[in-house]
């Protein structure tokens, strides 16, 4: 999560390209997220579809007053 005071500034895509290199380095082969669609945030869908993340399901969590998506991006043979 990048705080609103610092988002637009790549804090975000540095994260991300960091924890991709270290996932490669360990070969691991998946990288999981979530982020919220009820309520909706496209900022953060849009986000991580442009990092090759696909839905692999949907959970409420809250006491059932919020719902993820849970994202997976495959890491075939530990490479970026």
């Amino acid at each position: 999560m990048v705080g609103a005071a610092a988002r637009g500034g790549g804090l975000g895509i540095q994260l991300y390209e960091d924890l991709f290199a270290f996932a490669a380095r360990t070969h691991a082969t998946r990288v999981t997220c979530e982020f919220d669609v009820d309520p909706p945030n496209p900022v953060s869908e849009k986000f991580h579809a442009r990092f090759g993340f696909h839905e692999v399901g949907r959970q409420r969590v809250g006491s059932g007053n919020k719902q993820v998506s849970l994202q997976l991006r495959e890491i075939p043979d530990g490479t970026v």
